[in-house]
């Protein structure tokens, strides 16, 4: 597959696999993203690292956590391999927060907790620690230990 014609390839497995899931074919939503996978790891750039973390989002709308921590977790691979990745950290937070969404609705909150902690602390090394995304991160997170606590203690 050429790389110039990638990116209407991409929308086309893309739409399939919104299609597959609608469908509940498993089948052609793996073959789809085997596809995907396959064309995006031709080319690992900052559009690649987007397509992962959107693939993920729209598996994670259709309750399939597993499989959108998979393209979360490639992402984050995509994005260790960026230049100048530092005026990108904001993006990657929120592939963390992504993966720590999944976890909760596993009801992993250990993973959950962790995932969190390191998007804040991506988040707290480009903005003040009084930003509003911090500050919402934070209370998401002593949302989730409170209930842990009040779990442990019934």
């Amino acid at each position: 597959m050429c790389i110039r014609d990638s990116s209407s390839t991409l929308r086309l497995y893309t739409n399939l696999i919104f299609l597959s899931l609608k469908l509940s074919s498993n089948e052609m939503i793996r073959y789809y993203i085997e596809l995907i996978s396959d064309i995006l790891n031709e080319k690992e750039d900052e559009i690649s690292f987007v397509l992962f973390n959107e693939i993920g989002n729209l598996l994670r709308q259709h309750k399939r956590q597993q499989d959108a921590i998979t393209f979360y977790q490639k992402s984050k691979e995509i994005f260790n391999k960026l230049p100048q990745k530092q005026t990108k950290l904001d993006q990657l937070s929120v592939v963390y927060c992504n993966i720590a969404n999944c976890y909760l609705e596993l009801d992993n909150k250990n993973e959950y907790i962790e995932h969190t902690k390191r998007a804040v602390s991506i988040l707290n090394s480009v903005y003040e620690e009084n930003d509003q995304r911090i500050q919402t991160l934070y209370g998401k997170l002593y949302q989730t230990l409170s209930s842990v606590n009040l779990s442990l203690i019934h």
